[in-house]
């Protein structure tokens, strides 16, 4: 989960999720998963899926490559 530029919030959670295969998943699901774990406030206002994740050189996870690539492709505003 990161953070994204909002214009009412300022910033707001985004969930990218790459399905495991075999495991069906959705946003509802995912979510229903999150009821009683995990304080409404810190839900992701957007999920998306993706196949795969940008990692670096090290095998990293990095976000910053993950929010150019949703604003790339105009599911968040720069």
């Amino acid at each position: 989960m990161l953070g994204v530029p909002d214009l009412k919030w300022g910033e707001v959670g985004v969930a990218v999720v790459v399905r495991r295969d075999g495991v069906p998943l959705d946003r509802d699901a995912l979510l229903a998963h999150l009821d009683g774990r995990c304080a409404r406030y810190r839900w992701p206002h957007h999920v998306f899926f993706w196949d795969a994740l940008p990692k670096s050189g090290y095998g990293k996870i990095v976000k910053k490559d993950i929010r150019q690539q949703l604003v790339e492709r105009g599911e968040v505003p720069a």
